[in-house]
Parts: C-alpha cells; structure tokens; sequence
C-alpha cells in the first residue's frame, strides 16, 4: 500500500539522481493497474447555498499550506476560504472597482503561506491578498500602462511557484505580442510555446523566460523556424505543465509520452516517458473530425430561416462570420499524429498525475486514464477510467478537490482525501 501523505524529495530531484533513468522499457510498457482509496470530506454548492456558492459559472479552487481551500465564484464574485471541514473561514474581495475588488475575474491562484492572488481581466490587474485575508495590492498584468494595456497581458492556465508572489505561466499569445508592439509597449514574452516566470511586483509583473518549448510544425519554405502564428492546426499537441514543491516544472510539449523535467532557471534535469505511441491522423480521421464540424456548424447557422443563429446578431455580421466558419471547416489542417498526453498535474508531495490517451479511445472527448508517478520518480501504476480523475486541485495530506456538473449542468464543488493507491489483482 501506498500512503498519501508519505513525505519524499520532489519528484525532479529524484529522477536527477537517476531513480528512474535506469528503468527498462517493459517495466513501463504495461500498464500496472491501481485502486484509489478516498473518502468524501465535503461539499459545496449542492442543497440550499449560500450566497457565495450559488455557482453558474465553474469556480476556480485552491489550497493552501493549511489545507483551506480558496473558491472563486466569478459570478458573485467573491473569493471564499474554508477550512478542512468546508465551515466558511472568511471571504475576499467583491465586486468593484477599488482596492481588493474585482470587475471581471478569472483565476485564483494560492500560495502555501495563504498568500493569494486573483486574476481579474476586467482590470488587467492581480488583485493580492495577504494570508490573514487583508488587501495587499493591485498588481498590472502587463509590465506598463497598467489599467489601459494590463488586460492583453492575461495567461490563463498559470501555476503559483513556490516563492510567494510568483507564477510559472505560457507566454503571452503571438495576436497579444504584435498588439503591444504596434502600440510601442514594452512587455517581453517569450510566446505561448514557452514558459515564464511571472513576478507580481508592487505596482507591475516581470516576465523571465524558463524554457521554449518545441515547435509543433514544420516550417514552409522561407518560413521561420519559430513559426510564430496563433493558427493551430486539429491535434496540435499543447504545452501542459505544471509545478513542482521546489520550484522545477514538468511540462509535455509533443504528441509522444514525454514529460520534461527542468529546474526553475529551465536547466534540464531529465525526461520521464513510457513507450504508449500516438495514434497516426488518418484519412478517415480527417473526414469525420471535418464532418463532425460540419455537421455542428449546420445545427447552428445553416437554417436560411434563422440566418442570424443563437447570437441574434446583425444579419451582415453573421453572413460574413457563418461564411468564414464554413471555409474554415473546410480548409482545417491536422497535425499527422493524435497527442498521447491529455493532461498532467504536480501533487502537493511532488509526484505527477499524467493523464493519457487508451488504444481505441475516439479521437474527440476521450476520458484517458491516469498514470501516478511518485516523488521519488518512481512509476506507481495506472487509476482505472472509472476511477479518481485528475483533480482541479491538489492540497495537503491528500486532499483534492473537484468542480462537478450535476444533471443541470450546474456547478458544485467536492473535496476528498486521497488515502492510499493499491495495486488491483
């Protein structure tokens, strides 16, 4: 059996000490299947809830250090922090315009002190509370012209570093990068194939590049290598990552099983993979994903009668908009494999939960199954489809937490502990 709350050196250090780099590739090649022993802690948002958990919009959840977990409820919004028991410890933030209030926002993300930070687009501002909750700052998400410009600035998907104060995120769009130099700002980026380091300063963020990720396409003739474009093609494999307790980041930047391991300044430190090989993009493949498109696309706007679609717009919009989505679908490029790797995510101990793609999986919507490595760089085993899936977030002794949608499609959050992983048959 193996317990959750065993305590080991993160999993990047591990694996530079060569704990898994000896490791043939048939202990890897099969799958050792897992059993997830959890239990349920608590609920929100489910019977009768109050204000701040009246969710219509899926919060953003986090912990920190003491296992309180942070929900955002954008709607509100208000940030709300509960303690291991889901009994509300106190609120942040509400809407507005002044100091630790929020017009728009998007993200949470915490820190293991209690220090956090709201991502709020409506300002292009992170609005930073201290961990006894008191207002600590308004922090511009662009290095200038905070409250004009601070908006283009926005990562989604960032990831808080250890050091307070500090996020790991993708670069800024390549649109966003060419918007800032057509007005003359300077705010560098290194693009949205490679990872920052992100410094909420007093009044501005800082952005220090990690690591580029590879390129995903091959170059035209005359082309840059880098490729820079924003025109993704179906089966792109994205740039997944996520942070480790000391600081180094686990990132996935290829169709294949190959997750990355890189200190904070982006040395590399190694490469932990299993030899599952992408499924080839076939003729066929293109042809159903394209009418499958295409079909969606004629639900919705191809009824001459109903030109103007769900958005209600001005009848020339939509013709223009509807033609250009037609030609899109018909003119949809595709990478030449199907990416194995769907998502990753650190563990508070700093293990990695790799999610990845079955043989047979359909090619849209496929559920994958979870493979656990341990802190130590060890392969642990694979959780059943069935079972626990990769969780919004990780906390402390096992405690993970889950946005769900009930048969209303309704938001509610679920937190469980994980109590041990053992191996079935």
């Amino acid at each position: 059996m193996i317990g959750s709350r065993i305590a080991l050196p993160t999993l990047a250090l591990a694996v530079v000490a060569g704990a898994c780099s000896d490791m043939r590739d048939d202990n890897l090649a099969t799958d050792r299947p897992l059993m997830a022993e959890f239990v349920e802690v608590f609920r929100v948002g489910a019977v009768d809830p109050p204000d701040w958990a009246q969710f219509g919009t899926p919060p953003s959840v986090a912990f920190d250090g003491d296992g309180n977990l942070f929900v955002l409820n954008p709607d509100v919004p208000v940030v709300a922090v509960l303690d291991r028991d889901g009994e509300l410890v106190r609120t942040l933030g509400r809407r507005g315009e002044g100091p630790g209030e929020f017009r728009s926002p998007d993200d949470i993300y915490v820190w293991r002190d209690g220090t956090a930070a709201v991502a709020d687009r409506g300002s292009g501002a992170y609005v930073v509370f201290a961990p006894d909750g008191s207002f600590d700052r308004q922090v511009g998400m662009s290095a200038s012209h905070v409250g004009r410009y601070g908006m283009m600035a926005f990562r989604s998907g960032a990831r808080p570093h250890p050091d307070a104060g500090v996020l790991v995120a993708r670069g800024m769009s390549y649109h966003a990068q060419e918007m800032f130099r057509r007005m003359e700002l300077a705010n560098p980026t290194i693009g949205p194939r490679g990872l920052e380091r992100l410094t909420l300063g007093a009044v501005g963020t800082t952005a220090e590049p990690i690591v580029k990720a590879g390129e995903v396409r091959v170059p035209a003739p005359g082309e840059a290598e880098s490729n820079a474009t924003d025109d993704r093609r179906k089966f792109d494999p994205g740039l997944l990552f996520d942070v480790l307790p000391d600081g180094s980041v686990a990132y996935s930047d290829s169709a294949r099983y190959s997750i990355k391991l890189v200190a904070g300044d982006g040395a590399p430190i190694a490469t932990i993979a299993r030899p599952i090989s992408p499924e080839p993009v076939t003729a066929e493949i293109e042809t159903a994903v394209r009418d499958s498109a295409m079909a969606e696309f004629d639900r919705l706007y191809a009824d001459p009668a109903n030109l103007q679609g769900p958005d209600q717009a001005p009848p020339e919009f939509m013709a223009a908009m509807v033609a250009e989505l037609r030609e899109s679908i018909e003119g949809m490029r595709f990478n030449h494999e199907i990416p194995v790797v769907l998502s990753l995510g650190a563990t508070w101990e700093g293990g990695l939960w790799v999610r990845h793609r079955r043989e047979g999986d359909p090619w849209a919507g496929a559920v994958g199954m979870i493979d656990v490595w341990s802190p130590d760089g060890r392969y642990i085993g694979t959780l059943p489809p069935d079972g626990l899936r990769t969780p919004d977030a990780f906390g402390p002794e096992g405690l993970m937490a889950y946005i769900e949608l009930d048969e209303m499609e309704v938001p509610t959050v679920r937190v469980v502990r994980l109590v041990a992983l053992e191996p079935q048959g």
